[in-house]
């Protein structure tokens, strides 16, 4: 694939979750990328969520599904690395499901 998404767990509190999602361009062109997360039951707010190596992204959620749209494409050979944020009851939280452009993430 010419996006590979790769999942990684930063930190937990008592009251918090934090991972991220690298994102890397394998491929010749820039392209733009979409995050798609699921997070199991008991995540509460997206509190936080930031980019580096590319444009801010923009979110939607639906339930327990989150979308992360970036807004500008990711140039050939690089990584963007998405971070966030969730309010939790504590205790590691994994997603139940982590894609980049509709394919799975590796890390899960």
């Amino acid at each position: 694939t010419a996006l590979l998404g790769q999942y990684h767990a930063v930190s937990t509190g008592s009251d918090y979750f934090i991972g991220e999602v690298a994102i890397t361009n394998r491929s010749t062109a820039g392209l733009t990328w979409q995050v798609t997360l699921g997070m199991p039951v008991g995540v509460g707010a997206l509190t936080e969520h930031h980019v580096t190596g590319s444009g801010p992204a923009s979110v939607l959620r639906s339930g327990q599904v989150l979308v992360f749209s970036g807004s500008a494409a990711l140039p050939p050979g690089a990584t963007a690395t998405l971070t966030f944020r969730f309010a939790t009851a504590g205790g590691a939280v994994v997603p139940t499901a982590c894609t980049v452009n509709f394919v799975t993430c590796d890390g899960l």
